[in-house]
């Protein structure tokens, strides 16, 4: 899998567990949601849905990745995610490396 091709929500979904868990993958679309909140250790984070044609995922964004480029994450904006994978509590999530506005 190449790291620097966009897949689709519904096949990032679909591969879930069968993805390495230390591979990178690419998603792009229009975040639909943000929720800012504070962790224990008071540093900001973000937990976004981003949707393309094909489904809505979250977005794990933490303090370290939102300090890089914090002006990129607003809802209706259309971004490029690249991230690891999180499978836990059952659901497929991404957790964010690198987020670039393309719109």
């Amino acid at each position: 899998m190449a790291e620097n091709k966009v897949q689709s929500i519904k096949e990032i979904v679909a591969k879930g567990a069968a993805i390495p868990a230390r591979a990178v993958i690419s998603v792009a679309g229009i975040v639909s949601r943000i929720k800012r909140i504070t962790t224990k250790l008071g540093q900001p984070m973000i937990f976004a849905a981003i949707e393309d044609l094909s489904g809505t995922m979250e977005i794990l964004v933490f303090s370290d990745t939102l300090a890089k480029n914090p002006d990129v994450w607003q809802e209706n904006g259309v971004l490029m995610i690249k991230g690891r994978i999180s499978l836990r509590d059952g659901e497929t999530k991404i957790i964010c490396g690198e987020a670039v506005q393309i719109a």
